[in-house]
């Protein structure tokens, strides 16, 4: 498993990684899109990807859209279970497509599956402070299992593992699939910032991230020169 000091370093070697390591994909479906034959998500891709950042401060400093990230958040712990919210007006370029029907809604939203599931780790670890069961489940069998192959979008998020060690609260994210320039660097901010909001409510250190991608990937469109 590669190390890193902080988020800068950690992202900058990543992405050489995917470029110098990926090899070419063709998928059928993105999310809840067809794509098979489009050669725009011609996709370069990483699997079982798995690294550690010992620092993650400055992990503000790694965002384009911070303003969005920081409504996003805010939705995601409010245990309200928003769809769709107001968070993604803010990036709605990107967010516009996947709303559908009437009244318009995403497929799933984090605030959706984070519902009181943020608190209960908390209790958890509360009760317990080197529990090995504190954990925030995104992927819901009984839901994702039936909208496979483009029906509906299903969470690329896993799980957040939450595992107090050493005098901090490490984080272990688990993912089964992320695009590296639209959203790579969204998601490791949310993570990192989760664990920061529960070693706040513990009264703790925010420690190590952890993250393991089975699917890190690039689609042809962003190239950037990973191609």
């Amino acid at each position: 498993m590669r190390i890193y000091e902080n988020m800068k370093q950690a992202l900058s070697e990543v992405q050489r990684d995917l470029s110098e390591m990926g090899v070419e994909v063709k998928t059928k479906s993105m999310q809840d899109k067809i794509i098979e034959g489009n050669d725009d998500f011609v996709t370069k891709e990483i699997q079982a990807y798995q690294f550690c950042v010992l620092n993650t401060a400055d992990k503000d400093d790694t965002v384009e859209n911070l303003d969005w990230c920081k409504a996003e958040f805010t939705e995601r712990i409010s245990n309200k279970g928003l769809n769709p919210g107001e968070a993604w007006k803010l990036r709605k370029s990107v967010w516009e497509e996947f709303l559908h029907g009437n009244p318009k809604k995403f497929g799933y939203t984090y605030s959706e599956r984070m519902k009181g599931q943020v608190e209960d780790v908390i209790r958890v670890l509360k009760n317990d402070i080197e529990s090995r069961q504190a954990i925030i489940q995104i992927y819901d069998q009984n839901i994702d299992n039936k909208n496979r192959g483009g029906k509906v979008r299903i969470p690329c998020s896993i799980s957040y593992h939450f595992m107090y060690r050493e005098g901090k609260l490490d984080m272990i994210y688990n993912m089964r699939s992320c695009d590296i320039f639209t959203h790579f660097r969204n998601d490791i901010w949310m993570a990192c910032k989760l664990k920061d909001y529960i070693a706040e409510k513990l009264g703790v250190k925010s420690g190590k991230f952890f993250m393991f991608v089975s699917s890190l990937h690039a689609y042809k469109k962003d190239c950037k020169g990973i191609f």
